[in-house]
């Protein structure tokens, strides 16, 4: 089974959701000159269709120490003259959110589908990502021309209750990325800040510019990256973070459950996040 989803008009609607300007970028200038760079078409920056995870939610105030710590065993992807880069998500949902609740839910099994465009390289892509039921996130890509109207996806292998779901735009996200490689222990690290989300309709608008995220991202057992390890040692713990989850939570209070997600809002108040939830009891 196939299906169309509608994206004429996605591109034009990330415009003004994370401008030019980064005052944090100014202050991180002379940390990211001190590491060594790699290039897109580098074995770094290949796909890792499936692969193993883990998140760390820090406060941007450690920031310019965590890359310092970083610079000895990674290269930083570097393209175009940039160092650092805008990606701009449109995620698609059901009508009842149902991918949402599936990862609210904690479901194994569960599916994300998103359009995301580098800004920089004016380059996007849909991402399909399943996480199964060993806990392992397996990403299929499809590139989506600007002259297209939509894209047909297979949905054969989708969960059920979402092969024959009626699809539509449900947020749209953006944010600021680094790109770290380990060549030895071939270990991806993407590190995620200025994110902000709007419903589709721009009617609601958020910053969260208090916290950072860090991703490791690796084909092989977490335990096995000298980063996990070191990450322990001085008590960074992984997140059951989502961009979705939370860009849905801020935008959409109070239209869904999120009494498991609870905890993660507390972590988020402690970085200053009060203001952007305050519709939302906790």
């Amino acid at each position: 089974m196939q299906f169309s989803l509608p994206v004429a008009a996605i591109a034009t609607r990330h415009t003004h959701l994370l401008d030019e300007s980064s005052a944090v970028m100014t202050n991180l200038s002379e940390v990211l000159s001190q590491f060594d760079t790699h290039k897109l078409d580098s074995p770094a920056e290949n796909l890792m269709s499936d692969r193993r995870d883990a998140k760390y939610l820090l406060p941007m105030a450690v920031l310019p120490r965590f890359l310092k710590g970083l610079s000895p065993q990674f290269s930083l992807l570097e393209h175009g003259g940039s160092r650092c880069f805008t990606y701009e998500n449109t995620y698609f949902d059901t009508p009842e959110l149902t991918c949402y609740q599936q990862h609210h839910n904690g479901q194994l099994g569960r599916l994300k589908v998103r359009y995301r465009r580098y800004r920089e390289s004016d380059t996007a892509f849909f991402d399909l990502k399943f996480k199964n039921n060993k806990r392992r996130t397996i990403k299929e890509r499809l590139e989506w021309g600007h002259a297209q109207s939509d894209v047909c996806v297979d949905s054969d292998n989708f969960p059920t209750g979402l092969k024959s779901a009626l699809w539509h735009q449900s947020l749209d996200g953006a944010y600021r990325r680094l790109s770290l490689w380990n060549a030895d222990s071939e270990d991806r690290l993407t590190v995620d800040f200025d994110l902000c989300f709007q419903t589709p309709d721009e009617n609601n608008r958020t910053h969260l510019p208090e916290f950072f995220v860090a991703e490791l991202k690796r084909r092989g057992k977490l335990s096995g990256s000298d980063f996990f390890q070191r990450a322990k040692t001085y008590t960074y713990l992984p997140t059951d973070f989502s961009k979705y989850c939370v860009g849905i939570l801020i935008t959409r209070p109070h239209s869904h459950k999120y009494n498991n997600f609870k905890p993660l809002l507390r972590r988020l108040q402690q970085f200053g996040c009060n203001n952007s939830y305050g519709a939302v009891a906790i």
